[in-house]
């Protein structure tokens, strides 16, 4: 396929478990205290990680539609996160892939070698395999 960004598929799962784990650590907080001021803040980053949690989710299959494009991973994972998961996957469905040199589509001109019958380039000026000087 060309040469690719790298791709780190497990980033996904270790943001969005670090934001699932301080949404299950502030609503353990809420569960036990018996304080009622604790409810608001408490609620709020319960409501807060969770959010980030399913971003993280969303931009792990953003990320990887973008990468099968030929982009980052990484940088469209974390846009994903910071933006918003509709705004980066608008991006991503809109951007073209990046066209890679050598595609299976893509044929060059062969000529065959008469000193070995090996297919060679047609530019070429000497054969690879045997050392044949075309005229």
């Amino acid at each position: 396929m060309g040469n690719k960004p790298a791709r780190n598929p497990r980033l996904d799962h270790k943001v969005g478990g670090a934001f699932a784990a301080g949404a299950v650590i502030s609503l353990t907080i809420y569960w036990a205290s018996a304080d009622p001021a604790i409810f608001i803040p408490a609620s709020t980053f319960f409501l807060i990680f969770l959010v980030l949690s399913i971003f993280a989710l969303i931009g792990g299959a953003i990320g990887t539609a973008a990468w099968r494009k030929g982009r980052s991973y990484k940088v469209f994972f974390w846009l994903t996160i910071l933006l918003n998961p509709v705004i980066t996957g608008l991006i991503v469905a809109i951007i073209s892939p990046i066209p890679t040199s050598g595609t299976a589509g893509e044929r060059r001109p062969m000529k065959q070698c008469p000193k070995c019958a090996e297919e060679v380039r047609a530019e070429a000026q000497v054969c690879r395999f045997c050392g044949h000087e075309f005229s």
